[in-house]
């Protein structure tokens, strides 16, 4: 019994003895580290707290869509006789360009054609009696300014000629009806119909994609296209029509433009409107951005593209500001290392920001323009660290250092 008694408590002793020797030696390597990190400053970059511009970006997606559609469909049902040409004499098909009154006459570029040669009969017959009773109309004017004819007769003349041009205000319409004609400058999106084929006329399905199928011939113009989004209401509240937006592909290409790279595929654009209420089902608020598509360059907006969409919602023009990846938080607190040069050592500041873009922060207090923060190296600092600055170019050139 003895015998156990003195291994233990021997054992307990070596015990001690091995704690206490672990500890000394601990110490030691502490020691030795701290003497170390004061021997040897922690390697930084900095950068200086400088005053610019700093704009928020609200990121979303959305639908983009021509500003300018239509559907068009035949007034009465018929076969289809004719199918237009383009400017190379081709037959209209999907991607054709179309020219609409303004360049092309008075009702636009022929689409398509049902067999009626009735109403174009009619329509000839009504505009050569239209053309006769202009022409007398005209003459008998002069002739009454010269007293040449009687009142009555030029008062017979000018009946005659509202007859007329009635008759084929009448036989346009009745003509019309038998007839597409291009509403504006575009293109075709899509042809349902071709030479020959029976279309019943109008549209009985009047949602989006049954009108798409209803229709004999689907046009737009590809110049204004608008972007459809659905925000929650705390983003929307900060949107208000007029403000910038910029739209592409992805967020990293906005982003690359937003950093001077101005060959990336990126569409300027406009906040167009903004709906006063929430969607019920979506739970959403209505925003529609407008802009020019650019036919030049490799992003070209497309209807029904699905497309990111960034809006300068918050903007401030002479704000104290530093580079995103200088900033450090720890939940809700927001703080960062400070380079100070009588000592050397970097000196952690609390601060608040405001608005953050894509490379800078504002901040609201806690730091002073000309502060040197620490990006590169921050995490590796504590306060009263001693710094070693290893590109601090900015700096030298301002005169800080």
């Amino acid at each position: 019994m003895k015998k156990k008694l003195i291994i233990i408590f021997t054992t307990a002793v070596l015990a001690v003895l091995a704690g206490f020797t672990i500890i000394l030696v601990s110490g030691n390597s502490l020691q030795e580290t701290q003497k170390r990190v004061d021997r040897d400053p922690i390697a930084v970059k900095v950068h200086i707290a400088e005053r610019r511009e700093v704009t928020q970006w609200l990121y979303s997606e959305g639908v983009a869509q021509a500003v300018r559609k239509e559907f068009l469909t035949f007034e009465q049902p018929g076969i289809v006789a004719q199918i237009g040409s383009d400017e190379n004499g081709d037959e209209l098909r999907e991607g054709s360009k179309i020219i609409g009154p303004d360049s092309f006459g008075d009702r636009g570029q022929m689409i398509a054609r049902l067999q009626g040669r009735e109403s174009l009969a009619q329509y000839d017959v009504a505009q050569t009696a239209f053309q006769q009773a202009k022409k007398t109309y005209n003459r008998t004017v002069g002739l009454l300014a010269k007293n040449i004819i009687s009142k009555s007769e030029a008062e017979q003349a000018t009946s005659a000629f509202k007859t007329a041009q009635a008759q084929l205000n009448a036989a346009k319409a009745r003509l019309d009806k038998t007839a597409l004609f291009a509403p504006f400058d575009g293109v075709i999106t899509l042809m349902n119909i071709k030479q020959g084929s029976y279309v019943s006329g109008g549209i009985a399905d009047h949602s989006r994609a049954g009108r798409e199928n209803g229709a004999a011939v689907v046009v737009m113009d590809n110049k204004t296209f608008e972007v459809i989004l659905h925000l929650p209401a705390h983003q929307a509240g900060k949107v208000k029509k007029g403000q910038a937006a910029l739209i592409g592909t992805s967020g990293q290409n906005i982003a690359g433009y937003l950093k001077a790279d101005d060959a990336a595929p990126v569409i300027k654009a406009n906040v167009w409107s903004v709906s006063p209420s929430i969607n019920i089902q979506k739970r959403s608020v209505l925003v529609r951005l407008r802009g020019m598509a650019k036919t030049d360059s490799a992003f070209t907006l497309k209807d029904g593209m699905f497309v990111t969409a960034w809006v300068a919602s918050s903007h401030s023009s002479n704000a104290v500001s530093i580079p995103y990846h200088a900033l450090i938080q720890r939940g809700d607190d927001s703080f960062v290392f400070t380079y100070n040069r009588s000592t050397g050592t970097a000196q952690k500041k609390a601060i608040r920001i405001g608005l953050m873009d894509v490379e800078h922060v504002e901040v609201i207090y806690g730091l002073t323009e000309g502060d040197l923060v620490v990006t590169d190296g921050r995490h590796l600092l504590t306060q009263g660290a001693k710094i070693r600055m290893v590109d601090a170019d900015q700096a030298k050139k301002k005169g800080q250092l």
